[in-house]
């Protein structure tokens, strides 16, 4: 009796371990998988610099010009992300906010911020639910970040681009040449893939768990 207690807890504590395991290195993939790329094509961001701090009085405007995409089109109607790449000038203590917008010839929409949630040269995923690609495939639409209550020094900026493809931004209301380094992505109801994919890490770790109990006591076999 008391060796099969100490069998049952043996194979608890292995499958717990291994369903922790495998959730801390599978997770990434299972959540990231509800965004799904619009342009499949990697973009080369040549010669990317700052478009300087995001302060108070700080505008950024770019036409948001998707003409081709190799999503199906039973897809057009799902909400999207746009990931930017900024910087917060190595991880210093920045204070304030600032919006991201995308407004369509439909409807529009605005994110504000926090910049102390920004990560150096990384990229900020700002979603936008209210919207559809639909609304964004081959039509106009514009997306514009703009400072809230951002002071200099303490400050995030994000990264523009000499690449030749693209729209050109404009910063504080002047033209430049280079465009707004950025990608989009849909936004998926992927809840039931997420539930699929957490049943089979714990079915998983408990096999596993069962195995690695058999090879300690072959002789319970």
């Amino acid at each position: 009796m008391r060796s099969a207690r100490i069998r049952w807890t043996q194979f608890l504590v292995a499958g717990a371990l291994l369903t922790i395991a495998y959730f801390l290195n599978y997770q990434k993939d299972i959540y990231e998988y509800r965004y799904m790329a619009v342009d499949l094509t990697p973009r080369n961001w040549v010669e990317g610099r700052p478009a300087g701090e995001i302060t108070r009085e700080f505008t950024l405007s770019q036409a948001l010009d998707i003409q081709e995409t190799e999503l199906l089109e039973r897809d057009f109607g799902e909400p999207f992300c746009v990931n930017l790449l900024m910087a917060n000038y190595a991880n210093r203590r920045n204070r304030g906010s600032f919006t991201v917008t995308v407004t369509t010839t439909e409807a529009r929409q605005q994110k504000r911020i926090p910049a102390e949630t920004v990560m150096d040269n990384q990229y900020l995923k700002v979603c936008f639910d209210e919207l559809r690609f639909e609304q964004l495939y081959n039509k106009p639409a514009t997306l514009d970040i703009a400072g809230v209550d951002g002071e200099p020094g303490r400050s995030v900026t994000a990264w523009l681009s000499s690449a030749r493809d693209g729209a050109r931004a404009r910063v504080n209301g002047q033209p430049t040449d280079l465009t707004l380094v950025h990608t989009v992505v849909l936004l998926k109801d992927t809840r039931n893939y997420q539930f699929n994919a957490y049943f089979l890490l714990v079915f998983a770790g408990l096999l596993g768990g069962a195995l690695l109990t058999a090879m300690r006591h072959p002789d319970a076999i």
